[in-house]
């Protein structure tokens, strides 16, 4: 009920509106509206720095457009979790990261660490990948 309101808010504010306006404008088919629903999702944990929270704020946003454009629910629910996944492990402010740092010595510092981070943009990739190829099978199946 609060992630609801705090929504609300965002909405009547227009903080949301305006990033779902520039990314609806992109959106042609299924597999850009999964790729921009990820973005979204990406974008949403930076700015919040907690990717629950973000999950809970774009899920209603994405049911909207996946609804639209027929994307499944499933999909739509590992693609905005995945993509908030990988955003919290990259930033900077984030517990996990802060944990890393201290650990790693006071010589260390976020730069040194970021380029060893392959693991999020190697799962990036692949959702990207696996959800275009998956979008183009079954466009080229109802096509048939």
């Amino acid at each position: 009920m609060m992630v609801n309101g705090m929504v609300a808010l965002m909405r009547y504010y227009g903080g949301i509106d305006w990033l779902v306006h520039v990314f609806t404008k992109r959106i042609h088919s299924k597999a850009s509206c999964e790729a921009l629903i990820g973005i979204l999702s990406f974008c949403v944990t930076g700015a919040i720095v907690n990717n629950n929270i973000s999950v809970l704020i774009t899920s209603p946003i994405a049911r909207e457009l996946g609804d639209e454009y027929k994307v499944d629910r499933k999909v739509l629910a590992g693609i905005i979790s995945i993509f908030a996944v990988t955003a919290s492990m990259v930033i900077p402010q984030d517990s996990a990261m802060m944990m890393t740092l201290q650990l790693a010595g006071k010589s260390t510092n976020y730069l040194d660490l970021i380029r060893y981070m392959f693991y999020p943009v190697i799962l990036m990739a692949l959702t990207f990948g696996i959800n275009y190829f998956s979008a183009k099978k079954s466009t080229l199946s109802k096509a048939e």
